[in-house]
Protein backbone atom coordinates (compact mmCIF):
# COMPACT_ATOMS: atom_id res chain seq x y z
CA UNK A 1 0.00 0.00 0.00
CA UNK A 2 1.21 3.72 -0.54
CA UNK A 3 -0.06 6.82 0.80
CA UNK A 4 0.43 9.96 -0.98
CA UNK A 5 -0.63 13.52 -1.29
CA UNK A 6 -2.98 14.29 -3.59
CA UNK A 7 -3.84 18.34 -3.35
CA UNK A 8 -4.74 19.00 -0.06
CA UNK A 9 -5.99 15.61 1.20
CA UNK A 10 -4.16 11.96 1.40
CA UNK A 11 -5.12 8.77 -1.06
CA UNK A 12 -4.41 5.35 0.09
CA UNK A 13 -3.49 3.13 -2.91
CA UNK A 14 -3.79 -0.80 -2.38
CA UNK A 15 -2.52 -2.64 -5.19
CA UNK A 16 -3.70 -5.70 -4.31
CA UNK A 17 -7.57 -4.47 -4.24
CA UNK A 18 -7.75 -4.22 -8.05
CA UNK A 19 -6.35 -8.67 -8.15
CA UNK A 20 -8.71 -9.32 -5.54
CA UNK A 21 -11.65 -7.65 -7.18
CA UNK A 22 -11.11 -9.90 -10.38
CA UNK A 23 -12.10 -12.66 -8.72
CA UNK A 24 -15.45 -11.46 -7.93
CA UNK A 25 -18.34 -12.64 -10.11
CA UNK A 26 -20.95 -10.54 -8.85
CA UNK A 27 -22.61 -6.97 -7.35
CA UNK A 28 -24.08 -6.23 -3.97
CA UNK A 29 -26.22 -2.96 -4.33
CA UNK A 30 -25.97 -1.86 -0.29
CA UNK A 31 -27.34 1.37 0.92
CA UNK A 32 -25.12 3.95 2.43
CA UNK A 33 -27.05 3.53 5.70
CA UNK A 34 -26.53 -0.59 5.46
CA UNK A 35 -22.87 -0.05 4.88
CA UNK A 36 -22.26 2.32 8.41
CA UNK A 37 -20.90 -0.14 11.63
CA UNK A 38 -20.05 -3.24 9.00
CA UNK A 39 -16.69 -4.40 9.83
CA UNK A 40 -13.49 -4.33 7.45
CA UNK A 41 -11.12 -7.04 7.60
CA UNK A 42 -7.42 -7.63 6.15
CA UNK A 43 -7.40 -10.76 3.51
CA UNK A 44 -6.31 -12.80 6.76
CA UNK A 45 -9.53 -12.14 7.96
CA UNK A 46 -8.50 -9.80 10.72
CA UNK A 47 -10.32 -7.21 11.91
CA UNK A 48 -9.02 -3.81 11.09
CA UNK A 49 -11.75 -1.25 11.98
CA UNK A 50 -15.58 -0.45 11.54
CA UNK A 51 -17.30 1.77 9.07
CA UNK A 52 -18.24 4.85 10.70
CA UNK A 53 -19.45 6.12 7.69
CA UNK A 54 -19.43 6.80 3.71
CA UNK A 55 -18.35 10.18 2.38
CA UNK A 56 -17.99 11.61 -0.85
CA UNK A 57 -14.40 13.36 -1.15
CA UNK A 58 -12.79 16.21 -3.00
CA UNK A 59 -12.16 14.39 -6.25
CA UNK A 60 -16.34 13.11 -6.11
CA UNK A 61 -15.17 9.32 -5.46
CA UNK A 62 -16.79 7.90 -2.62
CA UNK A 63 -15.08 6.69 0.67
CA UNK A 64 -15.10 4.93 3.77
CA UNK A 65 -14.50 6.75 6.83
CA UNK A 66 -13.33 4.06 9.18
CA UNK A 67 -12.94 3.94 13.05
CA UNK A 68 -9.55 2.24 13.70
CA UNK A 69 -9.11 0.76 17.50
CA UNK A 70 -5.85 -1.14 17.71
CA UNK A 71 -3.95 -1.68 20.28
CA UNK A 72 -1.38 0.97 19.28
CA UNK A 73 -3.44 3.75 19.18
CA UNK A 74 -4.66 5.74 22.26
CA UNK A 75 -8.50 6.10 21.86
CA UNK A 76 -9.61 5.87 18.02
CA UNK A 77 -8.31 7.08 14.39
CA UNK A 78 -10.08 7.92 11.51
CA UNK A 79 -9.21 7.19 8.52
CA UNK A 80 -10.61 7.39 4.78
CA UNK A 81 -10.14 4.54 2.49
CA UNK A 82 -11.73 4.65 -1.23
CA UNK A 83 -14.96 2.16 -1.75
CA UNK A 84 -13.18 0.97 -4.84
CA UNK A 85 -10.35 -0.31 -2.82
CA UNK A 86 -12.68 -2.35 -1.08
CA UNK A 87 -15.10 -6.04 -2.07
CA UNK A 88 -18.06 -7.22 0.11
CA UNK A 89 -16.99 -10.74 1.52
CA UNK A 90 -19.17 -12.98 4.13
CA UNK A 91 -20.80 -9.86 4.89
CA UNK A 92 -17.71 -7.63 5.67
CA UNK A 93 -15.99 -5.57 3.96
CA UNK A 94 -12.41 -6.42 2.30
CA UNK A 95 -9.88 -4.59 2.56
CA UNK A 96 -6.69 -6.17 1.15
CA UNK A 97 -3.25 -5.60 1.30
CA UNK A 98 -3.23 -3.55 4.09
CA UNK A 99 -2.15 -3.77 7.55
CA UNK A 100 -1.73 -2.20 11.17
CA UNK A 101 1.27 -0.25 9.93
CA UNK A 102 -0.53 1.32 7.02
CA UNK A 103 -3.23 2.38 8.85
CA UNK A 104 -1.19 4.02 11.40
CA UNK A 105 1.04 5.63 8.51
CA UNK A 106 -2.21 7.32 7.55
CA UNK A 107 -3.58 11.13 7.91
CA UNK A 108 -6.08 10.67 11.12
CA UNK A 109 -9.52 12.90 9.45
CA UNK A 110 -10.79 15.22 11.75
CA UNK A 111 -14.44 14.02 13.67
CA UNK A 112 -16.12 16.03 11.58
CA UNK A 113 -15.09 14.86 8.39
CA UNK A 114 -12.98 17.24 6.91
CA UNK A 115 -13.47 17.58 3.63
CA UNK A 116 -15.43 14.41 3.08
CA UNK A 117 -19.43 14.94 2.92
CA UNK A 118 -21.56 12.65 4.32
CA UNK A 119 -23.43 10.79 2.03
CA UNK A 120 -27.88 10.74 1.79
CA UNK A 121 -28.08 7.12 4.01
CA UNK A 122 -30.88 5.94 1.71
CA UNK A 123 -28.36 6.31 -1.56
CA UNK A 124 -27.04 2.86 -2.80
CA UNK A 125 -23.84 1.83 -3.64
CA UNK A 126 -22.62 -0.95 -5.23
CA UNK A 127 -19.12 -3.36 -4.53
CA UNK A 128 -17.63 -6.42 -6.36
CA UNK A 129 -18.69 -9.67 -4.19
CA UNK A 130 -16.17 -11.73 -3.20
CA UNK A 131 -17.25 -15.22 -3.68
CA UNK A 132 -13.63 -17.30 -2.89
CA UNK A 133 -11.82 -16.65 0.15
CA UNK A 134 -9.09 -14.19 -0.13
CA UNK A 135 -6.45 -16.39 0.89
CA UNK A 136 -7.89 -19.55 -0.63
CA UNK A 137 -5.28 -21.35 -3.03
CA UNK A 138 -5.74 -24.38 -5.38
CA UNK A 139 -4.08 -26.26 -8.12
CA UNK A 140 -4.77 -25.88 -11.53
CA UNK A 141 -5.29 -29.74 -13.43
CA UNK A 142 -4.61 -30.23 -17.18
Amino acid sequence: MQVHRQGGQYQACIDSAQALQGRSSSQARLRVGQVAGMDVVNEKGEQVGNVERLARGGDQRIFVLMTYRGPRWPGNKRVAIPLDDMTMHAGKLLLPGIGEKDILAMPAVPPDGGAYQNLDQAATVSLPQLEASPSQTGAIRQ
